[in-house]
């Protein structure tokens, strides 16, 4: 090639270098979709993609919590389109991806490398002396370093360690995102119920004041013996308007929890058909050794797991590091005869570097690993207490609320019986109707106290349910 053609090339060659610096492999960006409805008021979005299959275990805990087909629906949707739930998904893949990394980084990396370096010197003795005009083209490896000190190893085994206990802080982050929608529709049905007997509380009362206020109109009772009567028809007409603003807000935490893809409306709340279940004396002597099985617990041992492989790599560090380059190809002074026979290279670099002097940082990260470890120990064992504690308070709780239930129900016999009895005397012509509505009142009441036992044993299973998640337990119904 002449040398005004090879002049002539190098503005081209300048120019492409200079168009290459102006690229961007920055994604376009786009701004994600509004996760909530178009306006106030309204709580569903538009969402047709599916959701995920029930496992076994939590359809049969969600036919304990409620016959009704909406709460699985909503658990569905819920493990779909919750936030929360994605970003720990989104961080067990990201976990995945930097423990690819740190394996990959105990294999050597392939490269594929041009050169073409030119040195030149003003003087001219220096410059016929050390001037350089070489074309290479090499395959090989770089800096590739041979792990004699398990330092790779140990910091691949700690993102192991790591993923494994992202993958069980998943699985734990299901279980109680499961739980929590069935207790906030819980509370949503609760909250219907509510509405309900503040309705009837609201008749009720105003009916007893109208008959209060015909009797003194009819001159049987003075002015004074409808100011009670009143007064109750008032606080009842604010505790519905309070039970209705109640509900609205129980079904839109409902919504929130599924990601706005499904939001149910208000329905008559289910009660338990019959005594809710005894409690099996199996769990009362569940062994403490059971408790590692919980994921919760699982995934604190796996991180303790990876604090210690931690230390590994920062002891390594206080050792010999050794690197090797090696790489074949070809080399000319000139570009068109850089495939010409006899251009042929071989290069083999080896080194060893020992740190001698580095302020104490290498035992720094040493201690500062030794202390990560002891936190973690720390961490395991306070999962532990709190797994045991859990389990202790739920089984406490439970064997409380069944006795209260067996109490309430015992006293809406009674109630009852005594409804009858006086609306019987009432017909009879021997009662009156005040004590006939004021045994409604108390059947309500009794009502409301036994409904409110009635959740808080579900919310109690709900409870087991996430304290025992991961153990293969009987049911603790």
């Amino acid at each position: 090639m002449s040398v005004p053609a090879r002049l002539r090339l190098y503005p081209l060659a300048l120019a492409g270098l200079l168009a290459l610096t102006g690229c961007s492999l920055i994604p376009a960006y786009q701004r994600p979709d509004l996760p909530v409805p178009s306006r106030q008021g309204e709580t569903r979005l538009a969402i047709t993609s599916p959701a995920p299959a029930l496992s076994p275990d939590e359809t049969r805990l969600l036919a304990e919590i409620s016959a009704e087909p909406l709460l699985a629906e909503l658990v569905r949707q819920a493990l779909a389109g919750n936030r929360d739930y994605r970003i720990i998904q989104l961080r067990v893949e990201q976990a995945r991806a930097e423990a690819g990394a740190r394996q990959a980084e105990r294999w050597p990396s392939l490269e594929l490398a041009a050169q073409r370096p030119r040195q030149r010197f003003a003087d001219p003795a220096l410059d016929e002396r050390y001037r350089q005009d070489l074309a290479t083209a090499t395959l090989g490896v770089d800096a590739f370093e041979l792990d004699f000190f398990g330092r790779l190893a140990s910091l691949g085994e700690e993102a192991r360690h790591r993923l494994l206990a992202s993958e069980l802080g998943q699985q734990a982050a299901r279980g109680a995102l499961v739980a929590e929608v069935a207790r906030l529709y819980l509370q949503a049905r609760e909250s219907d119920a509510q509405v309900a007997s503040a309705q009837a509380m609201t008749r009720l009362t105003t009916e007893l004041a109208q008959r209060t206020q015909a009797q003194v109109v009819a001159g049987a009772l003075p002015a004074a013996a409808l100011e009670a009567p009143t007064q109750a028809a008032l606080e009842a007409s604010l505790r519905e308007r309070q039970s209705q603003d109640q509900q609205a807000q129980a079904y839109q935490a409902l919504a929130w929890v599924t990601g706005y893809r499904l939001a149910p409306t208000p329905a008559a709340f289910p009660l338990l058909a019959g005594t809710p279940p005894q409690q099996g004396g199996e769990l009362t002597e569940l062994p403490s050794t059971r408790l590692l099985e919980r994921l919760d617990v699982r995934a604190a041992e796996q991180r303790l797991q990876a604090a210690n492989a931690n230390i590994g790599a920062a002891r390594a560090a206080f050792l010999p590091s050794i690197r090797l380059s090696t790489a074949i190809g070809i080399a000319s002074p000139q570009l068109h005869d850089l495939l010409s026979a006899g251009s042929g290279l071989r290069l083999l670099t080896p080194s060893l570097s020992l740190p001698l002097f580095d302020a104490g940082r290498n035992q720094a990260n040493l201690d500062a690993a030794n202390t990560a470890r002891d936190l973690a120990v720390a961490a395991y064992e306070r999962t532990l207490q709190n797994a045991f504690r859990e389990v202790a308070d739920g089984l406490d709780e439970r064997r409380l609320l069944l006795a209260q239930w067996q109490n309430l129900d015992a006293q809406m016999r009674l109630v009852q019986q005594r409804g009858a009895r006086l609306e019987g005397q009432w017909q009879a012509g021997a009662g009156g109707p005040f004590a006939t509505l004021q045994a409604g009142l108390d059947r309500l009441g009794v009502t409301a106290a036994r409904r409110q036992t009635e959740l808080a044993l579900r919310l109690n299973r709900l409870r087991l349910y996430r304290a025992l998640h991961g153990l293969d337990t009987p049911s603790p119904s």
